[in-house]
């Protein structure tokens, strides 16, 4: 069974304010009550405790939605992280919003800019357009209507909605 299950649809690891991006759901193999998906948890758990980044992240999101355990932001928290560590784009969103909201960290939106920069430099769109967001406001970051354009850019040119919707930089949100 392959463990890695898609990281790049995560969902409601975060609610984040209008403009901002937010994650989706990692996907479950099976419905979350049968005893095939408990199975699955425990391999995806065995491969993410031999250093599998992409079912550390995939971990790291079934605690953050609650999905077939106990919703956990600190154990969240604690498998993005490992995930982050190796470069995994998706999980370095995760934590850049978790960071942003305060969920399962102290709330802090230089550690958010941090972890969505590094998330949009491995090239996550939904950690580009958050950046474009903030160099179009100004409030967190210096406003920057040319960073704000190029992330944008980045974001649309992978398909990102949000982004490919927008005409121009006084669109972001």
């Amino acid at each position: 069974m392959d463990t890695h299950t898609n990281c790049e649809v995560l969902k409601s690891v975060v609610t984040a304010p209008p403009g901002i991006a937010t994650a989706e759901s990692a996907p479950s193999p099976v419905s979350s009550s049968t005893s095939e998906f408990f199975d699955f948890l425990k391999w995806l758990r065995k491969a993410a405790e031999h250093g599998h980044v992409g079912a550390q992240c995939d971990l790291g999101v079934y605690y953050a939605n609650g999905q077939g355990v106990t919703k956990d932001d600190a154990e969240a928290i604690k498998w993005f992280s490992k995930a982050a560590a190796q470069g995994e784009a998706d999980a370095e969103y995760c934590l850049g919003s978790a960071y942003w909201l305060g969920r399962g960290v102290p709330k802090d939106s230089s550690e958010a800019v941090k972890w969505w920069r590094r998330s949009a430099q491995h090239g996550n769109a939904k950690a580009q357009n958050n950046l474009a967001a903030l160099y179009q406001d100004g409030d967190v970051v210096p406003k920057d209507y040319v960073e704000a354009y190029k992330w944008l850019q980045f974001a649309a040119e992978q398909g990102y909605e949000g982004a490919q919707n927008c005409c121009s930089c006084e669109n972001v949100h």
